[in-house]
C-alpha cells in the first residue's frame, strides 16, 4: 500500500511540474544571439500584425537539449512614445515546432501563442509538450507601459 501511495504522489507531483510556469530569461543571458538564431520560414514566425516574433535558436550544447526559443516584441520607452525591441527566451529544449504554432488574440487577455516543443526527460528521451506564451500590453492612460510575457509548459 505504501508503494502505491508513493506512486500516486509521484504522478501528482509530475503532473503539477509539467503545467508549471516557466521563467523566460533575457536572450543575452541564455545565449540566444543573432549568430545562432536559425534561418528559414520553419524556424521563424510572426504574430499579431508582425509585432511579436518567435525564433528558434541552436545553443549547440548540451546536444540533447540544444534548442531554444526567443520571443521578440516591441517594448515602449518611457515618455518617448516609440518602441524598441525586447528579447526573452527559453532554452534546454530538444525541438521547437514553429510551423505548428497557433495563436489567438482577445483585447482583454492579449495574445496567446501555443507552440509544440520537445523537452528532454529523465529517461534520456524527449517528451512532447506544449509551450503557451501569453503576451499582454499594459496600458495606463494614453500610453503603453510595456509588455507582460508569461509562459508555461503543459
Amino acid at each position: 500500500m505504501k508503494s502505491f501511495l508513493t506512486a500516486v504522489a509521484f504522478c501528482l507531483v509530475a503532473q503539477f511540474a509539467y503545467s508549471a510556469p516557466v521563467t523566460l530569461e533575457p536572450c543575452a543571458d541564455i545565449g540566444a544571439t543573432l549568430e545562432n538564431m536559425l534561418l528559414g520560414t520553419h524556424q521563424q514566425r510572426a504574430f499579431y500584425k508582425e509585432s511579436v516574433g518567435l525564433v528558434a535558436f541552436d545553443a549547440q550544447e548540451p546536444a540533447a537539449a540544444s534548442y531554444g526559443l526567443a520571443v521578440i516584441f516591441n517594448e515602449p520607452i518611457e515618455n518617448e512614445g516609440y518602441a524598441t525591441r525586447k528579447c526573452l527566451g527559453l532554452n534546454f529544449l530538444s525541438g521547437v515546432d514553429l510551423k505548428g504554432a497557433t495563436s489567438d488574440y482577445h483585447p482583454s487577455t492579449g495574445l496567446t501563442v501555443t507552440i509544440p516543443v520537445r523537452r528532454p526527460n529523465s529517461e534520456g528521451t524527449s517528451s512532447f509538450m506544449t509551450l503557451v506564451l501569453k503576451i499582454k500590453t499594459i496600458n495606463t492612460g494614453t500610453s503603453s507601459e510595456g509588455q507582460v510575457v508569461e509562459a508555461e509548459l503543459n
